[in-house]
């Protein structure tokens, strides 16, 4: 680093300009006040959200780039649904909803069994698949044995060899979720999903049931081999079910309110010349904007969640508030410890896993990028330990958010949580975010809503299943609310580390490191590439050439 450079770590600044950086981070911690979880909803047993910006700071709006993309977008879905035809009484009517938007790809293959499993694999919500390692409840596994049967395989079978994996959302049955879902009079299963990989090396869906083995009343589960109709009925209900999990707590609180988080603290604490200030900020352009216009439009209530998510915004927001008061923590949370908890991180025993194989990569540049340019500033682990404007960002930010790094001891440990908020904040933000047409834009794949209860009956009737679907407003606003929220980037990390500190002219060594960076974001750009030219359905979602710089872009 040069000794001209005005970035530098706070202890390493003469007094007169430590004196003049701690006077700006007190006026800047007046603009970036922290307000409280407001309740909205009936609160979840009283348990909050983690804080949030107060009010908007000037400097953090959106550009008016950035404006005119959004609302151009928006107007388009919205002058969409005007267009489209409101009545439906066929499957096929609801593939007529796409006037001015393209029709998503999902319409051609949504009622595939293959393609409800690779959903799980690499669709928008990669994050709830898990390996199972003892059998389930009986109906569950008599349904999936009369599946594997036809296959000439058994449950049993599958599970010693290590190819049994379920989803399962049974934290929706809470009851501050559920009255809510009454109170808009639809209907929310809490089902789980179970899948095997057969010796083809394909994952299938092999039985749902729709509730806990433990509810009352008529609880069947139903596989690929009952009838069509009530099958394609279990299918909606646990897409449904994954769409509020996905929505919830995946896309908006582990991305969007997490890195908010950590966004407000860094502005509170340390000084806009500081280095890891300056590696960061970019990954927060627009975060705090685009949080704020989700709490005042999508989130408020009778707007957009809800009238597309069964259970509406006051019920995801309180299932957000369950998974963060239930031991949600910042270090367990990282890719590496998700994969390995849920048993996915081995290729062998769960192939298809894009979403995992596109992560790791992507992570690893990233960690390369945070150590290498970082290391120009930090030479040795006391130069961490003695940065008082970084131990004070992290005291803030563990306040808030459990399992972040209380203090920062070592080079490696800070290198890390750096790696691991760029993470957050540009890839796994892309992987739940990028693909929300694809699967939502097309109401049979995934329906944010159902308008009748879960299926327990041998069979149903077209017009019985047909029921369950969303009908006018409702479609409209699952339409529009994925076309905005798909709005395509123009801020992507391949063009990452274009910041003032690691400019040629004061760190040669963090330049360096930028080029470096986008070098092995190429490289995983082109094995994406080439390992999609053999796929049916390419995954693009975590291709660098997609993913944001931030959940803001």
């Amino acid at each position: 680093m040069s000794s001209l450079s005005p970035y530098r770590i706070s202890q390493r600044c003469p007094p007169d300009r430590r004196n003049a950086r701690r006077a700006t981070i007190v006026e800047t911690r007046e603009q970036y006040a922290w307000a409280s979880d407001d309740l909205q909803g009936d609160p979840a047993e009283g348990f909050r959200l983690p804080d949030h910006i107060a009010a908007l700071p000037k400097d953090e709006n959106f550009s008016t780039q950035k404006l005119v993309e959004l609302f151009g977008h928006k107007f388009q879905g919205q002058l969409n649904a005007k267009l489209s035809p409101g009545r439906i009484r066929h499957l096929d009517d609801y593939g007529r909803m796409f006037t001015l938007v393209p029709k998503p790809s999902s319409a051609a293959r949504w009622d595939r069994d293959v393609e409800f499993a690779r959903q799980r694999l690499a669709g928008v919500n990669p994050m709830l698949l898990r390996a199972v390692d003892a059998s389930p409840s009986k109906a569950l596994a008599d349904a999936a044995d009369r599946t594997l049967r036809e296959r000439g395989d058994s449950l049993a079978k599958a599970l010693d060899r290590g190819a049994v994996f379920e989803t399962d959302c049974g934290v929706l049955r809470e009851e501050c979720i559920q009255r809510h879902v009454r109170r808009f009079q639809r209907h929310l299963a809490a089902p789980r999903s179970l899948f095997v990989v057969g010796e083809d090396r394909v994952l299938r869906p092999v039985a749902i049931q729709l509730w806990p083995d433990d509810q009352p009343g008529p609880n069947p589960a139903y596989g690929p081999h009952d009838d069509p109709w009530a099958w394609r009925l279990a299918r909606w209900h646990a897409q449904c079910a994954d769409a509020t999990m996905h929505e919830g707590l995946f896309h908006l609180f582990e991305t969007h309110l997490v890195s908010e988080v950590v966004a407000v603290a860094l502005a509170r604490t340390l000084h806009p010349t500081h280095p890891v200030f300056q590696l960061l900020k970019e990954h927060f352009s627009f975060n705090l904007a685009i949080d704020v216009l989700a709490r005042s439009d999508m989130l408020a209530p009778g707007l957009a969640i809800d009238m597309a998510l069964s259970a509406g915004s006051a019920g995801a927001i309180n299932a957000m508030r369950l998974w963060f008061n239930h031991g949600w923590s910042w270090q367990e949370r990282s890719l590496a410890k998700d994969l390995a908890k849920r048993g996915v991180a081995d290729p062998a025993r769960l192939p298809g896993y894009h979403y995992r194989d596109d992560a790791l990569p992507v992570r690893d540049a990233i960690g390369h990028y945070s150590r290498d340019t970082m290391a120009d500033f930090y030479d040795d682990d006391d130069a961490v330990a003695g940065d008082f404007e970084l131990q004070d960002w992290a005291r803030e930010t563990s306040s808030k958010l459990p399992g972040f790094p209380v203090k920062f001891e070592t080079r490696a440990a800070l290198f890390e949580t750096l790696a691991e908020v760029i993470f957050r904040a540009s890839a796994q933000h892309s992987a739940v975010n990028n693909g929300q047409f694809e699967a939502y834009g097309y109401i049979p794949n995934a329906p944010g809503l159902l308008l009748t209860a879960p299926p327990t009956q041998s069979s149903y009737t077209e017009g019985e299943a047909l029921a369950a679907l969303p009908k006018g407003p409702g479609i409209y606003a699952q339409v529009t609310m994925a076309w905005v929220l798909s709005e395509p980037t123009h801020y992507g990390i391949m063009g990452l580390g274009n910041v003032p500190a690691f400019d040629a002219a004061y760190s040669p060594a963090a330049r360096q490191a930028v080029a470096a960076a986008r070098r092995r974001f190429a490289a995983c750009a082109g094995a994406v590439a080439a390992r999609n030219a053999d796929l049916e359905v390419p995954y693009t979602y975590l291709d660098p050439r997609n993913i944001e710089l931030s959940s803001g872009t």
